[in-house]
C-alpha cells in the first residue's frame, strides 16, 4: 500500500532502502502474475490515453497555447523593453529555524 506523505517523513537514506525493497516486491509481483513492467509508454497509456478516453478528449489535437494572465503579459513587456533580469540573489542574515 502506498503512502503518499511517507516519503517526507523518512530520511533520505532510508528512502532509498524502502524503495529498493518496494521495487523487490514488484518484480516478485510482475513474475508471479505475469504484469508488465513499467514504461514510460505504459505509463502514459494508463494515465494518459485511458483519461483522455474518458473524458472525449483527442490527446492527439493541437492546442491553442493559454494566453497567460495579467502578471505573464507584465513579464513579457518587461522583456520586451529591456529590463535587467532577476539575479535571485539573497542579501543579509537568515533566521535559523
Amino acid at each position: 500500500m502506498f503512502i503518499p506523505f511517507f516519503p517526507v517523513i523518512v530520511s533520505i537514506g532510508s528512502w532509498f532502502r524502502i524503495r529498493a525493497s518496494l521495487q523487490k516486491c514488484l518484480d516478485s509481483l510482475m513474475k508471479q502474475f505475469g504484469y508488465k513492467a513499467l514504461t514510460r509508454e505504459v505509463k502514459r497509456q494508463i494515465f494518459g490515453w485511458n483519461a483522455a478516453g474518458v473524458y472525449s478528449v483527442d490527446p492527439k489535437a493541437k492546442r491553442n497555447p493559454d494566453p497567460g494572465d495579467y502578471i505573464d503579459q507584465l513579464k513579457k513587456l518587461y522583456r520586451q523593453a529591456g529590463g535587467p533580469m532577476p539575479s535571485n540573489t539573497q542579501y543579509g542574515w537568515v533566521a535559523a529555524v
